[in-house]
């Protein structure tokens, strides 16, 4: 199915929106609203332009530019926080990446897994959850393999929030 295709993509460039928002609310606690309008600013504008101009060039040159703008909105969003934290640009890649690069491995495992899989199981909402359950872990397991601090304080924090 062509959709198919298309909903990937459009989830892939939700990475950057959630991504956005994060280091919005960044913003937000230094109080800092007038560079976060700035950058929704800039983000309309951006996403008009890329509208504008793939519009005539069909839905998959729509998302294809949205996903461009939401790279270059997050990247905007990434120098005003990095003149705020004293936190540089290149820093902030490399705080990500342990955490992007094992989710991509791991998506294109299952990716794989399942595309060689197609057909085997009938029902399409098990075969949606059992390769959520397997990203899931896998991801969990690498993070934990990888960057066992980072996981042990997400399940620290948790605990800290579950109390009664």
């Amino acid at each position: 199915l062509p959709s198919v295709k298309m909903f990937q993509l459009i989830a892939f460039g939700g990475v950057f929106i959630i991504l956005q928002s994060y280091l919005s609310n960044i913003l937000s606690i230094y109080g800092k609203s007038d560079l976060i309008l700035k950058a929704l600013i800039f983000s309309r504008i951006v996403n008009l332009i890329i509208i504008f101009t793939t519009a005539q060039l069909g839905i998959m040159a729509i998302i294809y530019g949205q996903i461009l703008a939401e790279i270059i909105n997050v990247f905007v969003i990434q120098i005003y926080c990095s003149s705020i934290l004293k936190f540089s640009l290149l820093k902030q890649y490399f705080d990500i990446i342990p955490i992007l690069i094992p989710g991509f491995i791991i998506a294109a495992i299952v990716l794989i897994i399942f595309g060689k899989l197609e057909g085997v199981i009938k029902n399409k909402g098990i075969e949606i959850f059992i390769n959520l359950m397997i990203f899931i872990s896998l991801f969990v397991s690498s993070q934990y393999i990888l960057n066992k601090k980072i996981v042990l304080e997400v399940f620290e924090m948790r605990k800290m929030f579950t109390k009664k």
